[in-house]
């Protein structure tokens, strides 16, 4: 299912996919005190379609 998710992205696109959840993933850790978990695959998903809207 990953793989569909993205098809299409190049290299820079999935590198800015993770930059963009890694950042997310510590301002959540940041503000809500706690720590943030590991990536999981509903994460890439959502950083993907994100990504994709623009």
């Amino acid at each position: 299912m990953a793989r569909a998710a993205s098809a299409g992205l190049t290299g820079a696109d999935i590198r800015e996919v993770l930059r963009r959840l890694q950042l997310a993933k510590a301002m959540r850790e940041a503000t809500g005190g706690r720590p943030a978990g590991p990536v999981d695959q509903a994460d890439l998903h959502a950083a993907i379609e994100g990504l994709r809207r623009g």
